[in-house]
């Protein structure tokens, strides 16, 4: 009788093999959202302790319109700093119309003009230190009521205005001004706070303080602050999301649907939900998709077992899963090879903005990580180390995204505004991360359909496409030509505010050949070293199939053959008139080129200086309102083709 033989395979571990673990399919999307919207409708119909996802009646009931006038104090306590501004619009003080403003105060600095309404504003942020966090609540208010005495002092503040308060933490409110702290998330744990009414702890603080105003008139999450503020210029905003330090979202539902709801509507028709999506996963339904890192994670962080979803998504926590990865790898030698370096063992050691670091600009460019090897004191990384490390940090915010963009999704579906919605969307991790946004883009990353149709309604000869890339590229219809204006308009807005000379598509029979072209979208006098600058703006896509592969292998290669391209055909026609040509390149999903880049961080701080405004936020702004601008055009170039 023959031998059997028995063979053995071992499992070597490579790096892919271990990132493996982070990806999640469409068909794991679909489930999980499957298992949110059940998470969303239990929150929605009752109360319990076995109601993971609280989904919370903030009683605000409808948008801003940005008619709305008064000054006013806004307090916002977030998960690593806290922050007081005043806010000031002209005209007399309308209370019922502030208590619609107050709610959007926290995120106001990237709306800091809204059409022609100047809304005036001065502003002080400080970070909550481990200490404050963990202390008690006398001593977290005492904290904030020092930093709104110190504020009143520096700007001579002597009436007593009336206060909103952002506060990032879930609440059950029993109206608008008032409302319990149900519990801390993040790495809050101050004693003596769970279960009291968060808006008395706050006005007995100012009251030991002494400070002017006491009076709060508004509480609130600073998700529906996010929402809320994106209203006064959107009415179609009916989400509000926030990807910071945390995570958590919000949206405009029927009152109906609200059946835990036992008080009178008093004529209203809906009413903004907190979710708290945050503790989604908190009774195991997530189980499936965490890896032995996001329950290694869950086992050194204060709240255990609580906030899971948070804890896979939220800047909080995205630096230590980066960590937990590169120790298990140097573990498996396949990191650090020959290093007996023990700086990674450190809880907290790599953090969360990092990842933003490392994972701007091309992919070849290891010189951010290798700044932060040294930062961190390990000695001897090569350049695949660092490849490696850069690797890990896409794999995690890449899951982290996907997450967020399929939570987006379930709410749309649950509210019918899957194609015709604005998302308010806030917070550190999705402004400071590079490519955060692109990954949250909900249709391109849950691969839903744009197209709904087989042909495009201005051109029959081309069909759509599921990504939108016919829709963002068609020459018919003039969608083109209408993005490229806004574009145009919006920053010719922020140019005049930055107190520059311009001129709007200038050049038409103006060269020796008496060529109709026009280099100049916009002409700005005495920019450059005294020459007029003639800015081109291009929208390009890099999904065109000639540039595909290149757009591919080279970040930004598109956006550099198009500002070289511009060079080669405005250069001589410019310098003939004494202009300097200055291509402002962006492809169709928001990237800009560098020499865009570089003019529009000049007229930010211009902005800065002429408006007395922070450069970041004069740069937050500018390309804010650019990016709005982009997108809205995208989708009506979508919309109108399917």
């Amino acid at each position: 009788m023959p031998r059997k033989i028995v063979t053995s395979c071992i499992c070597i571990p490579t790096p892919d093999s271990v990132l493996k673990s982070f990806e999640i399919s469409l068909e794991a999307l679909e489930e999980i959202s499957s298992l949110l919207r059940k998470d969303f409708d239990k929150g929605l119909e009752r109360e319990g302790d076995d109601v993971v996802v609280k989904m919370l009646n903030t009683y605000v009931h409808s948008l801003p319109d940005g008619t709305e006038k008064g000054k006013f104090l806004a307090l916002d306590l977030g998960g690593s700093n806290f922050r007081v501004l005043l806010i000031g619009k002209s005209h007399l003080l309308q209370l019922p119309c502030l208590l619609l403003l107050l709610v959007s105060v926290y995120v106001l600095t990237t709306t800091a003009q809204i059409k022609d309404r100047e809304i005036l504003q001065l502003d002080k942020r400080l970070r909550i230190d481990d200490k404050t966090k963990q202390s008690t609540q006398q001593e977290l208010f005492n904290f904030v009521a020092q930093v709104l005495w110190e504020f009143e002092e520096e700007h001579k503040i002597t009436e007593n205005l009336p206060i909103g308060f952002t506060f990032s933490f879930p609440v059950q409110q029993t109206g608008l001004i008032s409302g319990t702290l149900i519990e801390w998330t993040k790495d809050f744990t101050a004693a003596g706070a769970v279960g009291q009414d968060v808006t008395k702890m706050l006005e007995a603080a100012l009251k030991r303080k002494g400070t002017i105003a006491r009076d709060v008139v508004a509480l609130v999450n600073d998700t529906t602050g996010t929402q809320m503020a994106m209203g006064i210029h959107d009415p179609d905003c009916y989400v509000g999301v926030i990807l910071g330090t945390g995570t958590n979202a919000c949206y405009l539902e029927d009152l109906k649907a609200v059946k835990k709801h036992k008080g009178e509507s008093n004529g209203h028709t809906h009413v903004i939900i907190n979710t708290e999506w945050g503790a989604f996963g908190d009774d195991g339904s997530l189980k499936k998709w965490r890896t032995s890192f996001d329950r290694d994670l869950d086992l050194h962080t204060e709240n255990r077992m609580k906030q899971i979803f948070e804890k896979m998504i939220s800047g909080r926590y995205l630096g230590e899963m980066v960590r937990l990865v590169l120790v298990q790898l140097q573990d498996d030698g396949l990191f650090l090879v020959g290093n007996a370096s023990d700086k990674l063992r450190t809880p907290q050691v790599f953090e969360s903005s990092y990842l933003s670091d490392i994972e701007t600009g091309d992919s070849t460019d290891l010189s951010a990580c290798k700044a932060i090897f040294q930062k961190l004191g390990i000695d001897g990384a090569t350049d695949g180390d660092c490849r490696i490390v850069r690797r890990v940090c896409e794999a995690i915010s890449t899951r982290a995204a996907r997450l967020a963009a399929m939570g987006i999704v379930t709410i749309l579906r649950k509210i019918g505004k899957l194609d015709r919605c604005t998302v308010a969307i806030d917070g550190t991790l999705y402004e400071k991360h590079p490519h955060f946004r692109e990954r949250v883009a909900v249709k391109w990353w849950l691969g839903l359909d744009t197209s709904q149709g087989s042909q495009c309604a201005f051109c029959p000869a081309h069909s759509l496409d599921p990504l939108g890339h016919h829709a963002l590229t068609c020459k018919c219809g003039g969608d083109a030509v209408l993005r490229h204006n806004a574009l145009r308009d919006t920053l010719v807005h922020f140019l005049h505010r930055a107190h520059a000379s311009v001129q709007v598509e200038v050049g038409a029979g103006l060269f020796p050949d008496h060529s109709q072209s026009r280099p100049a979208d916009i002409l700005l006098q005495n920019w450059n070293l005294g020459r007029p600058v003639a800015l081109d703006i291009s929208v390009v896509s890099p999904l065109n199939p000639s540039t595909l592969a290149e757009a591919g292998a080279t970040f930004g290669a598109v956006l550099e053959a198009t500002e070289s391209r511009k060079h080669q055909a405005n250069d001589e026609k410019c310098s003939a008139l004494g202009w300097v040509s200055t291509p402002l390149a962006v492809d169709s999903y928001g990237a800009w080129g560098k020499e865009a880049t570089l003019f529009l961080a000049q007229v930010a701080a211009r902005l800065a200086i002429h408006k007395s405004l922070p450069k970041s936020q004069a740069s937050f702004d500018l390309f804010s309102n650019l990016s709005i601008c982009l997108i809205r055009a995208n989708a009506r170039a979508i919309l109108r083709r399917v």
